[in-house]
């Protein structure tokens, strides 16, 4: 019988006989210490009932209900009749750890148990897309059980966590009486990808508009995007860069006061929480000429012969 279950114990006497009820009882010895002999009248509770019948009805059953239960009956006539029987509560498994998400930075050492109860064998396995651990090649799947106190605990350990083993794991635990599961959502947090596809909008001579595509975000929210410029005629030299800055909302920006007719090189990085992701390829832009700001001034025209005037203008 399984724990947490109600039964019924049914105990059938002789046609001469009155059921358990007539002029008898039924007791039980509860608990797996042993049958000494010894047994105690049992009174119609909540828990455990007898019925007309001479039935016996436990509801809900513990641990503690297993032992030897008798029906004894007697009517005038001869030694009372009693029979005996033993109840065996068997527990299955249940987990006690909750679904759990663990989040842990790439190339860190990732930890996670479940813990379980029930009667032995107790048997724990964790699985990853329906496949037991065992049977990946990476040997960087490490499991660790220990037990005490009725509880069997079981951990997986991960050395130097990659991105790739971002998914769900399974705990199950079994036994010949039932199985129970838990669930544990590792992410995998680093810093993002670098923004892709980074290419000119609009190119005056003074300002750029940019475009790009987010990366991957690195299991975290991108918080902003950098965009970073220099002249052709510098070096990069990331401190000294000139830099704008965007909101994560933003996959475009424009670049002003830049100079006319001057090539330059720029890229575009993310950043969140974890940390700034590599820069992206470089786009190597040169801006247009400026238009004049204004007209010429203090314009000359001198005639030197019949045919030519020269001109000169400040």
């Amino acid at each position: 019988m399984f724990i947490d279950r109600s039964i019924l114990i049914n105990i059938t006497v002789s046609a001469y006989d009155h059921g358990c009820m007539n002029n008898g009882a039924i007791g039980g010895y509860h608990g797996d210490h042993g049958y000494d002999g010894t047994f105690q009248s049992i009174l119609s509770s909540s828990h455990i009932h007898v019925l007309e019948n001479g039935s016996l009805t436990i509801t809900v059953t513990q641990k503690s209900d297993a032992g030897y239960y008798m029906c004894e009956t007697s009517n005038d006539v001869g030694e009372p009749l009693r029979y005996s029987v033993r109840l065996a509560v068997h527990s299955a498994p249940q987990i006690q750890t909750s679904t759990q998400v663990v989040h842990v930075r790439k190339s860190e050492e990732a930890r996670f148990s479940c813990s379980a109860s029930g009667d032995p064998p107790l048997n724990i396995v964790w699985s990853r897309e329906g496949f037991p651990l065992s049977l990946y090649p990476e040997n960087r799947y490490l499991t660790r059980e220990s037990e005490g106190r009725g509880v069997k605990i079981s951990e997986v350990v991960i050395k130097s966590v990659q991105r790739k083993d971002s998914d769900t794991f399974t705990c199950s635990a079994s036994n010949p009486f039932g199985e129970d599961k838990t669930t544990v959502k590792l992410i995998v947090q680093e810093p993002p990808d670098p923004p892709q596809d980074l290419k000119a909008l609009e190119i005056t001579s003074n300002s750029i508009s940019l475009s790009w595509n987010p990366g991957h975000p690195g299991n975290n929210p991108i918080i902003s995007y950098i965009i970073s410029y220099r002249p052709d005629s510098e070096k990069w030299l990331e401190e000294r860069s000139k830099k704008v800055v965007v909101s994560n909302v933003d996959t475009s920006a424009t670049i002003a006061g830049l100079k006319p007719v001057t090539t330059y090189h720029i890229h575009v990085t993310a950043r969140n929480a974890i940390g700034q992701s590599l820069p992206s390829s470089d786009l190597t832009l040169t801006t247009k000429a400026e238009a004049p700001r204004s007209p010429p001034r203090h314009v000359k025209a001198i005639p030197l012969d019949s045919s030519s005037i020269p001109h000169s203008w400040q």
